[in-house]
């Protein structure tokens, strides 16, 4: 499914008041959160590779309260 850049942006913001990870970022339908660029890029790989258990969906964190 594609996500607006609206969906997208409401999706960060709910886990930024709600979580406040350092990086939180949009990758393939996946907001990442993140301590580090490092940790980043290796999140975002594991999502690459199918590995997406854990990662919240732009549509999960859209509809979190």
């Amino acid at each position: 499914m594609a996500y607006t850049e609206k969906d997208v942006d409401i999706a960060i913001a709910k886990l930024t008041e709600r979580i406040g990870a350092p990086i939180i970022r949009h990758f393939d339908g996946f907001i990442i959160l993140a301590q580090s660029e490092r940790d980043f890029e290796g999140k975002r790989n594991r999502i690459m590779r199918g590995d997406v258990f854990g990662f919240y969906t732009v549509e999960r964190a859209k509809n979190i309260n």
